[in-house]
């Protein structure tokens, strides 16, 4: 007859449970923003070129993000960095423009639903290529 490990049952303080509700409300709501996020996008290029679309919020997202952060760490950068970063760069709108001409001919929900099945199935297709868990 197998043994089943005792359960522990831990116990939050009042302090505790506000953070947990807390951490749990959060992800709720990074979730739903990140979602509706497609709905917007969904409208804008109905009246925008995807790529017009693309190059004023990644424009924008640089001057917010990018300016603060180069000026702050520009040092810590290698050309190395910078070339590797370049290209990463370019795989990441190279995804985005097949993403948000996916959101175009389809449905939000199904975009979406699409995106998050990478998170999935990165890890398991890095496992199958490496043959070494992630973690």
């Amino acid at each position: 007859m197998l043994l089943e490990p005792q359960k522990e049952t831990i116990r939050l303080s009042a302090r505790g449970r506000l953070y947990k509700f807390l951490v749990d409300a959060m992800l709720i709501l990074i979730g739903v923003s990140w979602g509706y996020t497609f709905l917007i996008t969904k409208y804008v290029i109905i009246v925008l070129p995807v790529f017009l679309f693309l190059g004023m919020r990644f424009l924008l997202a640089g001057m917010i993000l990018g300016i603060p952060l180069w000026i702050k760490m520009r040092r810590l950068f290698t050309i190395n960095d910078l070339k590797q970063g370049f290209f990463a760069g370019i795989l990441l709108a190279f995804a985005y423009s097949l993403q948000t001409f996916g959101i175009l001919h389809t449905n939000p929900g199904t975009a979406g639903m699409i995106t998050e099945l990478t998170t999935v199935l990165i890890p398991l297709l890095y496992f199958l290529l490496t043959r070494h868990p992630i973690g």
